[in-house]
């Protein structure tokens, strides 16, 4: 078998190179593994990780790290179409299956055994590689754009969209106005690697690709690929891969060569690796899965995570306000901002004074927040009358007036100059009403100078919120090609956050409204309203930026497509029926890991456990089995029978799709008691178990796009005395 097939580097630091005609497999066994793949930095540890055909990587490791080199052939043997798509390590459930079948083939390699047995081990990994790491690659092409190419972004999807054209450096200095030499120093100090060298590479992987999967002459190639004659096509291909175009096209799968310089010295000797690698073996036969433990983990300190439930039209004002509607939506447990999005002037000119005055007389009896849009002048005083006539109301009637409530009269640098805002917040002042000011700043979002130049008079009138409409800036969080993007990507915000960290604004004042309800690459029946594992990770990565997040009380089709908690039919969305829980849960201390979060309280655990991979692929999922998940206790509690509450969203429970199609819900109109009986029986499953775990882990078989809100209490006496309001 050949060298560069399968080996074990170590403590070195390895130059840049193209993967040409596979996938390069490492998994760094001992220490961390940092590799670079094309313009993006990251450390590994214990994890395999993918390098994707025609990816540009360099690598270095303070530790071992095992590489399995697998070409294309391994998967065409297999009926797998390699060059339709990309490879992700984090999609793939049999994780510890493949962690087993690669320790085992080393030793079987150290072992010198016959090449039947290591074919049998190669080709079991390549099945679960091809069948569960599998991305389209006309999806991760644009995944690669936003999250690889970075500040070389330009240069290099030019080169992507025009490399069956002849490529020089004046090319693409003329058509992105900038000088050779930069882009010339530009590769070589980012990437390092040549401008010349990844041309070149590039085109020797595309021609790899057409040498393997057609019957097209090395002529046509050449011509495919720009190159002035099949003399010099042939010259390149031999100077870089020692053999001719026509030679590599009955090449073996046995023969062929990773682009990779090893050095022997620094290579591990495979006979003194031996007892080192048995030991592996046989350790992670005994820690095959890891176990969720309760009792561990880092925690993550709570913020002041506020939602922001945002009303778009008059109708859905009085309907949530006036039909007693609050009560349904159970926001009372949770820390809820009401931003009323028609102006003050809509609200005064198109509902009766009475309606206005019942509205405010809920807003101070129930103690909410609510946000207006203060549009005029004109119109102050008459929401300070309503205020005024609905506490003397209450007053009259003798009821309790909390004085909890708080309005946030919210101005728009849109409408007015800020010289002209606080001329207007000077007239609050004698108002009689418990109110605060916010400001929103999304048009100087797309104008990054004008409000480093206001900055300080921002910071001057010291506005209490500070509020961005996604729904206002040019692309949905500034994101070019978002529509094309994994939402996992797009929740990045590099261009949004860069934006906000050149001005000195206080984080915990900055909310964003609009989270845009995505719509799921791969699976156009589906978006991020309904499902949960999607709901959880977007609202995580938001809320590093922003204390407060806006969604949409009901989905209007003539606005803006954000995040909801029912659709524009009035029917509750798998977010609406998570909605408490999750906002409950970032207002808390949690640990936070990859695929779960958990919450320690005195008298139980909670773990919010959700499926990873539909957040990888955002998939339909006929493909996709469950995946083990064990939970277990560090230190092995004295309590045995822990009694256990599970409550199970997933494609099917919980799931508003399922329940009742798309297509019939717009239909027919619904009536409001109609919509009460469904969401009556729009409920998580639920299962409530004991379990000792003494004895043994608790499983949970996690399926595709599936969440568990898991309730362990602790001691037997706590449980007889909780009333239990979790899922």
């Amino acid at each position: 078998m050949p060298n560069s097939y399968l080996r074990i580097l170590s403590n070195v630091e390895y130059p840049t190179t193209r993967c040409q005609d596979g996938i390069i497999l490492f998994w760094p066994i001992e220490g961390d593994m940092h590799i670079q793949k094309f313009r993006k930095q990251k450390t590994i540890n214990n994890e395999i990780y993918i390098i994707n055909n025609a990816d540009v990587f360099s690598l270095n490791t303070n530790g071992k790290v095992i590489m399995l080199y697998l070409t294309s052939d391994w998967f065409a043997e297999q009926n797998f179409s390699f060059f339709d798509f990309q490879y992700t390590a984090n999609l793939i459930k049999s994780s510890n299956k493949l962690k087993d079948l690669v320790l085992q083939l080393v030793l079987r390699n150290i072992n010198e055994d016959y090449r039947e047995v290591l074919d049998e081990l190669t080709t079991k990994i390549v099945q679960i590689i091809g069948t569960e790491a599998k991305v389209d690659k006309s999806i991760a092409i644009d995944q690669y754009n936003y999250t690889y190419y970075n500040d070389l972004k330009e240069e290099l999807e030019y080169i992507d969209n025009h490399i069956e054209q002849r490529l020089t450096l004046k090319d693409i200095s003329t058509e992105l106005f900038t000088s050779k030499s930069n882009i010339s120093s530009q590769f070589h100090q980012l990437i390092g690697m040549g401008f010349k060298r990844y041309v070149d590479t590039l085109k020797i992987n595309k021609s790899i690709e057409l040498l393997l999967t057609t019957n097209k002459t090395i002529s046509h190639i050449s011509d495919i690929l720009g190159f002035s004659s099949m003399s010099t096509f042939s010259k390149m291909f031999k100077g870089y891969l020692g053999l001719t175009p026509n030679d590599y096209r009955k090449l073996s799968k046995y023969d062929k060569n990773i682009m990779f310089k090893i050095n022997i010295d620094t290579d591990e000797d495979s006979e003194s690796l031996k007892p080192y690698i048995e030991k592996l073996v046989e350790q992670h036969k005994i820690e095959k899965y890891e176990d969720i433990q309760l009792d561990e983990g880092k925690i993550k300190k709570a913020t002041s995570f506020q939602s922001v439930i945002q009303i778009q039209t008059i109708e859905e004002l009085k309907y949530t306000f006036l039909y007693n509607k609050l009560d349904k939506f159970e926001f009372s447990r949770t820390e809820v901002i009401f931003y009323i999005v028609p102006t003050l002037s809509e609200i005064c000119n198109e509902m009766t004074y009475e309606d206005k005055r019942n509205i405010v007389e809920i807003i101070i009896k129930k103690g909410l927040r609510v946000a207006f849009n203060i549009d005029s002048y004109k119109v102050i005083d008459s929401i300070g009358v309503c205020f005024s006539d609905a506490l003397l109301k209450l007053k009259n009637s003798k009821q309790d007036i909390p004085y909890l409530y708080e309005v946030i009269s919210v101005f728009n640098l849109d409408d007015k100059e800020i010289r002209e805002i606080y001329k207007d917040i000077i007239k609050f002042q004698d108002l009689n009403i418990n109110h605060v000011i916010g400001l929103d700043i999304s048009c100087l979002i797309d104008d990054p100078v004008m409000l480093k130049a206001i900055e300080s008079q921002i910071k001057r009138l010291k506005f209490e919120y500070l509020f961005i409409d996604n729904a206002k800036l040019t692309t949905s969080y500034l994101t070019e090609g978002n529509e094309r993007l994994l939402l996992k990507n797009e929740i990045q915000i590099k261009n949004l956050k860069a934006i906000i960290n050149e001005v000195d604004f206080v984080k915990e004042k900055i909310f964003l409204l609009n989270v845009e309800n995505h719509q799921l690459i791969n699976d156009k029946h589906n978006d991020l309203s309904n499902s949960a594992p999607l709901i959880i990770e977007t609202i995580s990565s938001l809320t590093e930026s922003f204390t407060g997040l806006g969604f949409n009380l009901f989905h209007n089709p003539n606005h803006f497509n954000a995040l909801h908690l029912f659709d524009a039919k009035g029917f509750k969305t798998t977010f609406g029926l998570i909605f408490n829980e999750i906002s409950i849960l970032f207002n808390r201390d949690f640990v936070d890991a990859s695929y779960y979060k958990k919450v320690e309280l005195e008298d139980r655990y909670v773990l919010y456990l959700y499926d990873w991979r539909v957040i990888e692929n955002e998939s339909a999922d006929e493909e996709y089995g469950d995946s083990n998940v064990y939970i277990s206790f560090n230190e092995m509690p004295t309590y045995k029978n822990h009694l256990i509450f599970i409550g199970k969203i997933n494609s099917y429970s919980g799931n508003l799709n399922h329940l009742i199609s798309k297509d019939l819900r717009n239909k027919y109109e619904w009536t409001s008691q109609f919509l009460d009986t469904v969401d009556y029986y729009f409920k998580p499953k639920i299962e409530i178990i004991e379990h000792d775990f003494t004895q043994c882990s608790l499983e949970i078989n996690l399926g595709y796009n599936s969440f568990y809100m898991i309730t362990i209490f602790k001691e037997e006496y706590i449980v007889k005395k909780t009333l239990h309001n979790s899922i």
